[in-house]
């Protein structure tokens, strides 16, 4: 009787452990299933999902579907497509090598997108990108490598390709500058001094001015001419008016103003017209500035060292006079970090 007992516990044990061993086994199964399946409708729908994201965007932009599709056939290739849309910098690294790789480019056709996505607009205080960002007419130094022969070059017109100089120093062409490595260096006012390299392919004659015919540059190297490097931002901000009166009275009031760029020795700040004449009252007796970086609230006085008048405002470059040592290092801390940002989005 009891060998018969035992084996019957020995036997719902057994039975119990193969019970547990199966249910286990389909828990682990069932989860990988639902892992696999959230996978392939992740894959089905999420990139669908960005794609719609990028027409949108493309088409409130005023975009064609042409254009569109063009665009996103080069997006596509990135970790966040949409970028092509939203920065300068990733549109003008992919366009450019597009360029590269293609024989037969339509350099309208690009230049559309490019006005409609906004990236052809430049700030004269804003830093350049790249090469296609040189005004037409801008003069430089143009330095022949192998010769270390210098010529004085202005910018006679560009393409999606290549850039085409005037050599205003010779009357004639020299047939050893072509293929020859050179050296392009020029100053932007109220920005930096700019360098980059590239090759000669192409001398000719344009009315009888001798032009070289060099391809575009992403190695564009900006040379601080400031003491305090700055970076381009849009923050809002509110510039302080301290007003004396002939009573000893004294007002301060608060005006909305939009921050372009900054650094730790000042910022370039725009108000609407129709503030310029408070700005510009003869009782004003201070300025100051305040505005948020990194949800810290910075507070200084400024001086208005220039005035840039615009069509619909009025934008001042302004310097802080008594910023603290612990805003400083915010604002420098700030600067490095958008500097690192920008460079990773790029590469």
């Amino acid at each position: 009787m009891k060998d018969r007992a035992q084996e019957a516990i020995t036997s719902f044990k057994e039975t119990q452990s193969s019970v547990d061993l199966t249910t286990i086994f389909f828990i682990l199964a069932f989860l990988v299933i639902l892992v696999i399946v959230f996978l392939i409708v992740k894959n089905l729908f999420g990139g669908n999902s960005i794609k719609n994201k990028f027409f949108k965007i493309a088409t409130s932009k005023g975009l064609t579907k042409e254009e569109a599709n063009f665009l996103y056939k080069l997006a596509s290739k990135h970790k966040d497509p949409l970028l092509m849309l939203k920065l300068k910098p990733v549109f003008e690294k992919t366009i450019h090598h597009y360029v590269e790789t293609n024989e037969e480019v339509d350099n309208e056709f690009i230049k559309k997108i490019r006005e409609k996505l906004g990236f052809s607009k430049k700030s004269k205080f804003l830093p350049l990108i790249t090469t296609k960002d040189i005004e037409v007419l801008q003069k430089g130094i143009i330095t022949i490598l192998k010769n270390m022969l210098s010529l004085e070059g202005i910018l006679h017109d560009k393409d999606e390709k290549y850039m085409y100089w005037h050599l205003s120093d010779i009357d004639r062409i020299h047939k050893e500058f072509l293929d020859s490595d050179v050296e392009v260096t020029f100053i932007r006012p109220d920005d930096a001094v700019y360098k980059f390299e590239s090759t000669v392919e192409g001398i000719y004659m344009d009315n009888g001015k001798v032009i070289i015919k060099i391809p575009h540059s992403l190695n564009l190297k900006r040379i601080q001419r400031r003491k305090h490097a700055r970076v381009s931002v849009s923050i809002p901000g509110k510039l302080g008016i301290l007003k004396k009166y002939d009573n000893d009275l004294e007002k301060l009031h608060w005006i909305d103003v939009d921050i372009l760029n900054i650094s730790a020795g000042g910022a370039f700040i725009c108000v609407n017209n129709d503030k310029v004449n408070e700005i510009k009252d003869e009782k004003v007796a201070e300025f100051s500035l305040k505005f948020k970086l990194e949800n810290i609230t910075i507070n200084s006085k400024i001086e208005l060292v220039r005035e840039v008048k615009m069509e619909d405002h009025t934008c001042f470059g302004v310097k802080f006079t008594d910023l603290s040592t612990r805003y400083e290092e915010i604002i420098l801390d700030y600067v490095k970090k958008k500097q690192i940002e920008l460079k990773n989005l790029t590469e």
